[in-house]
């Protein structure tokens, strides 16, 4: 996935013992590069869960990342984001971790895709513990403010900037609307 420590370290007896001793709660985020990826990264969180009860309160799928050019946000194709939460809730010794599963979205701009996303979440509601809805802006200009240069090309997603953060709890909600409207209507 994105580069960090790789789950080894994440899932590890010395992190999760870390992580205890601050009382919070630990959620271990995967983004791995393919689908295959994050099932391996589950089958190592549930056996972390196995070994060690209680050190980790949940997973979050990050569904917004990576951003790698020439291939979609699984979040914004809601073909591909079905399909992959379909395989990670069949992966038996996650289910069997009895961990919430946590989604993190792209943020979306247009009614229908606030829908498709609610439709897609709410079909699946027993096993998603939770929804962010607004991870990082993908395929954003940076620029050097001092050189006034744009960096290298490479992938790049930048935080939402001040003014999309007041979006970010209506995006919840009109996701929440959709799949309520959804429901009244079964």
């Amino acid at each position: 996935g994105l580069p960090n420590a790789g789950i080894d370290y994440y899932v590890s007896s010395s992190v999760l013992d870390e992580v205890a001793a601050t009382g919070k709660p630990y959620i271990v985020s995967l983004s791995g590069l393919t689908v295959a990826d994050n099932l391996e990264m589950l089958t190592r969180v549930a056996s972390a869960v196995a070994a060690a009860p209680g050190r980790i309160a949940a997973v979050e799928l990050n569904l917004a990342c990576p951003n790698i050019p020439g291939k979609p946000t699984v979040a914004l194709d809601f073909e591909q984001m079905a399909s992959v939460l379909d395989r990670v809730l069949a992966h038996k010794a996650f289910a069997a971790s009895a961990l919430p599963l946590g989604i993190k979205l792209a943020p979306y701009f247009d009614g229908p895709h606030f829908d498709a996303a609610a439709a897609i979440i709410n079909k699946r509601a027993v096993r998603i513990g939770y929804v962010v809805t607004m991870n990082t802006i993908g395929n954003c200009m940076v620029v050097d403010v001092e050189s006034e240069v744009r960096p290298p090309p490479g992938p790049r997603a930048c935080p939402p900037p001040p003014a999309f953060r007041p979006g970010a709890l209506p995006m919840g909600r009109r996701v929440v609307y959709a799949g309520a409207q959804r429901r009244s209507l079964e």
